[in-house]
């Protein structure tokens, strides 16, 4: 049997445009969703800057592919007056 999930159960968004919509039961994975999909700039980044994560809306704002981001200088793709804040 295939219940729909109730109103307070995250579902995850990859699956709702394909019909397969079904409830988020971990954390870590819901987390993931949230940071991903989140209509702000995220980013995370290391002790020493270096860029570990960012989200969708980060890569299409500002025209990168994940691969061109992840391991490099977060001061890379700041303006100068962000970089010396």
């Amino acid at each position: 049997m295939n219940r729909r999930p109730s109103w307070n159960q995250p579902m995850d968004p990859e699956k709702r445009s394909t019909g397969q919509i079904r409830p988020v039961s971990d954390t870590g994975e819901l987390f993931r969703l949230l940071y991903d999909h989140l209509p702000v700039m995220i980013h995370s980044a290391n002790r020493q800057g270096i860029l570990v994560h960012v989200n969708e809306r980060w890569l299409s704002e500002l025209g990168y592919s994940r691969e061109e981001v992840r391991g490099r200088p977060l001061s890379n793709f700041l303006t100068e007056s962000s970089a010396e804040d």
